[in-house]
Formats: C-alpha cells, structure tokens, sequence
C-alpha cells in the first residue's frame, strides 16, 4: 500500500512549515503528490443572530475582514512557494497531479468555503490528511477542523507535535488497541506506516473481553501482511484512567508514531469525561495518526 496523494491545509504561516517538511518527507518514500489547500471563509451574514449587534458590525467591517482573509491567503501562498523553491519540488496544476507520478510534486488550491472546516469531503479522496497541532490551545479554528476531517472524511489524520519535525517515515510505532471498530479503521489506515516500520508494537490497556481481539492476536494478523509487529497487555491498574497508562508508555518508550482509533465514544462524552482522542490530539509528544 502506499499514499500517492497527501492533503496540507495551510490555516497559519506558524504550523505549515512543519506539515510540509513531514508530507515531503513521506512523499519521497511513497513517491506523493502534496495537495495543499487553504480556504478562505466567504464573509456572509450568520443566520440566526440578532440583527442591531452583529450585521451592522460586518457591514462597517467588511472591507478589512476581506483585506485580511486575502492578506492571509497570499502569506500562506508566498510560504508554500518558499518551501518548493527550497526543496526544488515540481509543481502541478491539479489535474495533471491526478494522474500520478513517482516523484514527489506538490499543487496549490485556494478557494472560498463558508467555513474553513469545509475540507471533510476533500479528504475523502486523500489517503491521508497532514496538521500540526496548534501552539496555544484557543485555536479552535485548527482544532475544529482536525475534527471535521476526522468525521466527515473516514480517511486518517496524522497530527504533529510542532516542537518535533517528521524527517523520515517512522521507525518505531505503537498502534493503541481496544479491538473497537475505531480501532480496526486504524489499523487498516496506517498500513502503509506499518508496512515501512521496524518495530510495531500493538498495545491494549486491560483485557479485552471479545474473544480473538487481543492485542496478541491483532499483532499476529499484521506478521501476515509481513508487518513485524508484536502484542502487549498492559495490565490495567484501576487507581489510574487508561489514558494516562497509555501516555506513560508513550512517555517512557518515545515512539516515532502513535496509530489510534479516534472517538470511540461521543465528542459530548469526550469533552466531559476526557479521553484517549483529546489527550493525544492535545499532549502526545510524538506524531499521532488517527482515524474514525
């Protein structure tokens, strides 16, 4: 298996540096095609809201949010120009991207959205999505639409950490395993990761009640695929979340990749209680592929 077309949203000049080095550098192994996309919101009048506060804010401002989406749209198009220019990578228009090459090439598209979430059904066509998690938390923007291409698009997202870059394809991974259906989606995704890998450890916090799902037996399946994976049970100590066994291993073990089924249980339930999905997204310290 191999990604022959990798989607980068640029969103911010601070995070697509590090999404563009880490696509190249896996479109020089699997020999992709970087697509590279910004959205720019179309200024429209919300529905719904109370007419004396918000529309007349956006009539008398409407020529500078303009300015400054198209402001932004042309630093994010003089970056991506830099980073090929740097790394002397071809570029493509699109429709001669789509047909493939060996080589690794890039395109830039730019369009208007009604929202910069607007990118789930792109995706769809992607063999995987390329981010870098948001320096400060309050991006909501970034980390709304890491979502929306998880939900709308059942295609993987690979998220970095912006302090560490991906020079290479992962060396040693850990695929997080619970035998859901989240994450069998994961396993199946990041095949092409596993396949290049040198060491694949499957992991399961506790025992897994579905007979023929352990973490043994998921690790067994990949040494058919000549994937050298192997199983691990992590005994499950009930003063601790599971996620905070999973991240101490991570911690302690300093993966390369983390593979994850993303959203096992409701994004409502998540946010309350926490979970596996939100403590990667937000603190893994290692690039995190996941899938939903």
């Amino acid at each position: 298996m191999k990604l022959r077309k990798i989607m980068i949203p640029f969103v911010e000049t601070g995070t697509c540096d590090a999404a563009f080095d880490a696509g190249l550098a896996l479109a020089k192994h699997f020999g992709s095609h970087l697509d590279v996309v910004h959205t720019r919101p179309r200024i429209v009048m919300p529905d719904g809201l109370y007419y004396p506060v918000v529309v007349p804010y956006i009539e008398a401002n409407y020529d500078a949010l303009s300015e400054a989406t198209t402001r932004a749209a042309r630093e994010l198009k003089a970056r991506f120009d830099d980073l090929c220019s740097r790394h002397k990578l071809a570029v493509l228009d699109t429709d001669k991207a789509a047909a493939g090459t060996a080589e690794p090439a890039a395109s830039w598209v730019e369009y208007e959205a009604r929202s910069v979430y607007d990118l789930g059904n792109r995706a769809r066509l992607r063999d995987l999505t390329v981010m870098v998690r948001p320096v400060t938390v309050d991006r909501h923007d970034e980390y709304g639409l890491m979502e929306s291409i998880l939900f709308q698009s059942a295609r993987p997202l690979l998220v970095l950490d912006g302090d560490r870059r991906m020079k290479r394809v992962p060396a040693t991974v850990v695929l997080a395993w619970n035998g859901g259906l989240e994450a069998t989606r994961a396993l199946s995704a990041a095949r092409p990761f596993l396949a290049a890998a040198q060491s694949v450890t499957v992991v399961a916090v506790g025992d897994i009640a579905e007979e023929g799902l352990s973490a043994e037996e998921a690790a067994r399946y990949l040494q058919l695929h000549d994937i050298a994976a192997q199983g691990r049970t992590i005994r499950r100590d009930m003063f601790k979340r599971p996620e905070n066994e999973f991240m101490e291993l991570i911690e302690a073990e300093h993966p390369e990749l983390v593979v994850m089924g993303a959203y096992s249980h409701s994004r409502a339930r998540e946010a309350i209680l926490g979970g596996f999905t939100r403590h990667l997204l937000h603190d893994a310290n290692c690039p995190v592929l996941l899938c939903h």
